[in-house]
Formats: structure tokens, C-alpha cells, sequence
């Protein structure tokens, strides 16, 4: 999972790798209905967004995910 830098600002500027910081990685797990990331924002505060890359263990498939939150 990737987190946007702070001051980042997806209004005005396209999202480039440049623009991410990892913040969180995972091992395999087994099929579920939900899974649960422990992800450390630090100090961000404001809009960011979130990209997370979902590697499928049983195929060899790739989801990728890209999603706008607020820090408060």
C-alpha cells in the first residue's frame, strides 16, 4: 500500500510513483471475505490518496486500487 506525500495535490497534478510513499506491505493470506492492512499514515493530514496493488496468491493476477481520504 502506498500513500501519497504530503502537500501532494491530485486537483492539479497527475499521480506519478514520485508522488507515493510505501507504507505498508503484506505476506500471503488465506481466502476471506475481508482483510485488514495495518497502515501508519505518520503525521499526513488533509486529502491524499491511497493506492494499494493487490497480488492474487492463487492466480496471477494483479488488482490494483486507488482511493481519495482525509486525515484528520
Amino acid at each position: 500500500m502506498y500513500v501519497s506525500k504530503q502537500g501532494y495535490n491530485a486537483t492539479t497534478t497527475p499521480l506519478g510513483w514520485n508522488h507515493l510513499d510505501l507504507v505498508a506491505t503484506t505476506g500471503r493470506s488465506a481466502p476471506s471475505d475481508h482483510y485488514r492492512v495495518a497502515v501508519d499514515a505518520g503525521s499526513r493530514t488533509g486529502r491524499h490518496v491511497v493506492y494499494t496493488i493487490w497480488q492474487a496468491s492463487h492466480s496471477d493476477q494483479s488488482y490494483y486500487f486507488c482511493s481519495d481520504v482525509v486525515f484528520q
